[in-house]
């Protein structure tokens, strides 16, 4: 026998000797490990050998003791993954004697309608209850002081959060179908028929992961803050009321919903990773004031996003802000930019033409990478910007025209703006901005023809220049 084949069947036997030993004993079919043999205690668990696939199915028991080579055991804990992918599990009685349930511990129990928590328990772990699909209810005891994350995400039946009075870390304050945390005011975990205190201040990480909120959901006038993922995969929630009050919102907070547009307001100062990425159903955007801290991908492979509005006293656009965008065909860079990040606009199939501020000092590579339907672009600046990479427009196939300022051509002649025509133009009164603001107007073309009434962009004109509130404006 060679010597890989001998590491091999030694790293086999291994593997088959921890999983032979992933339970300690088992009683009428159920599995325990022992936790304390000083103090006579076990918790229920799983085979992992059987890649977490739990034996159990229809309505579980769990005793409160089990007899073992002669001795009694408590059993006090549900441990992690115990129930994980119950399939067949249709409820699950637990004993006095419980004191935790561990993480993912009733995890995929796709059929578990009904459990009763025991008022011995103290702690229950992350995801415990994720993904019960058909769960409506869950009433957390009053000795429960330790929550983790995630506890009921994903469960989109789920109508009735009860904490019990006397619960002096959690509470659900008004019946609110919440679960909140006393001392800091934040929601923790939510539903679809939550309806959330006025005196909560931030929505916590994943509050609402998956829970079935249908329409435009309305946040309160007093939230500050929403956390990382509160409403991922939130796919009936067509539209979302952010209040002047939100200042942060982070990571993936909207990610995978139903949202068909989004305004964010003026006071969020920052706004984090990933926060509305894949929302298939969004097609405009509105970022009313910079923020301070903007961070990559926030619109990321938002398939059916088509026109986005940013914000003046914007300096720089974040990488990967709209990839895979691939409707996209309005977007304003404004003024004040001054640096455009890697792959912005990359894959934005949708991009026709855009316009470059004369503020723009600095951009990275592959900005506009495989845009395949880019035609033309124009540049505000007597100067290109600066660059180490030349790639900004590779697999821009349809690009032919670069347009710049008149007595720029010989500035441009360089990568990779030389790898295209260049024409000069009368850049004089030409605004970058197609349609300041949202109110309609009427646009003219340089005839004085009304070309559009009540217009809040210039969807459906041919590329050119057009007047708008008395500006010439570039499409």
């Amino acid at each position: 026998m060679n010597k890989t084949r001998k590491v091999l069947l030694m790293c086999s036997m291994l593997l088959c000797s921890v999983m032979a030993q992933a339970y300690d004993f088992e009683v009428n079919g159920m599995l325990f490990n022992v936790i304390s043999e000083e103090n006579s205690t076990c918790e229920l668990t799983l085979d992992e050998s059987t890649f977490w696939q739990t034996p159990y199915s229809g309505d579980v028991i769990v005793p409160s003791t089990v007899e073992h080579n002669g001795k009694t055991y408590t059993v006090t804990g549900i441990g992690e993954d115990a129930f994980s992918n119950g399939y067949e599990i249709t409820s699950v009685v637990m004993p006095q004697t419980i004191t935790y349930i561990g993480e993912m511990a009733f995890y995929g129990c796709t059929l578990l309608q009904e459990v009763v928590i025991p008022d011995s328990v103290r702690h229950i772990g992350d995801l415990a209850f994720c993904e019960c699909s058909e769960l409506q209810q869950i009433v957390i005891p009053a000795a429960v002081d330790s929550l983790g994350e995630n506890i009921i995400s994903q469960c989109p039946k789920l109508t009735s959060i009860v904490v019990e009075e006397g619960n002096k870390v959690y509470d659900s304050r008004g019946n609110c179908n919440a679960i909140i945390e006393t001392k800091s005011n934040i929601l923790v975990s939510g539903c679809g028929a939550t309806i959330i205190p006025s005196t909560v201040t931030r929505i916590g990480v994943a509050a609402f992961h998956g829970a079935s909120l249908v329409g435009v959901f309305e946040i309160p006038g007093q939230i500050t803050e929403i956390g990382e993922r509160a409403f991922v995969g939130c796919v009936e929630m067509t539209g979302v009321v952010i209040p002047e009050s939100v200042r942060c919102i982070k990571d993936y907070t909207f990610s995978t919903t139903g949202l068909t547009e989004v305004t964010i307001p003026t006071s969020v100062d920052t706004l984090c990773a990933w926060a509305f990425r894949n929302c298939a159903n969004l097609k405009r955007a509105t970022i009313l004031a910079a923020p301070a801290i903007m961070e990559p991908c926030l619109f990321e492979d938002c398939s059916y996003l088509e026109s986005v509005r940013l914000p003046e006293g914007l300096e720089s656009i974040p990488s990967y802000m709209f990839r895979n965008c691939k409707s996209l065909q309005n977007v304003n860079i404004p003024s004040t930019v001054t640096h455009i990040n890697q792959k912005v606009f990359y894959s934005c199939y949708g991009l026709k033409s855009v316009t470059l501020p004369q503020s723009l000092k600095t951009i990275d590579g592959q900005v506009f990478y495989n845009c395949i339907n880019l035609e033309s672009v124009t540049m505000l600046s007597q100067t290109p910007p600066v660059s180490e990479e030349k790639n900004q427009f590779d697999y821009c196939d349809a690009l032919k025209t670069i347009y710049v300022p008149l007595g720029a051509a010989q500035a441009y002649d360089v990568e990779p703006w030389n790898h295209y025509q260049i024409v000069e133009q009368d850049m004089t009164s030409i605004d970058a901005v197609a349609i300041s603001g949202n109110a309609p107007c009427d646009v003219y073309d340089l005839d004085g023809r009304v070309v559009k009434r009540n217009a809040t962009n210039l969807d459906g004109l041919k590329h050119g220049i057009y007047i708008v509130n008395g500006k010439k404006v570039r499409k």
